[in-house]
């Protein structure tokens, strides 16, 4: 049970990680064209800010059920959730 846990906070946390790598690698791309193309790096940079806080997200949530706080309820958005 133990081996499924990790794994499953694994996948979890490296889903984000990935796309921050990825982001910064498409960042530095555009920034080093001859012409930098501002507007895609600030959506990059957008980007790889929300995909840090999923990972953080992610990490208090696994703390929280390693130290057996009492779970808190919070209300949802299925779109948003289908999106992601």
């Amino acid at each position: 049970m133990l081996g499924e846990l990790t794994a499953s906070i694994a996948h979890e946390v490296n889903q984000p990680l990935a796309a921050i790598a990825t982001n910064s690698a498409a960042g530095l791309r555009w920034l080093n064209r001859p012409t930098p193309d501002i507007a895609e790096i600030r959506k990059t940079i957008e980007n790889i800010v929300v995909d840090t806080q999923r990972a953080a997200n992610i990490v208090a949530r696994v703390h929280g059920m390693a130290s057996q706080k009492v779970p808190q309820q919070a209300l949802l958005c299925f779109d948003a959730i289908v999106h992601e």
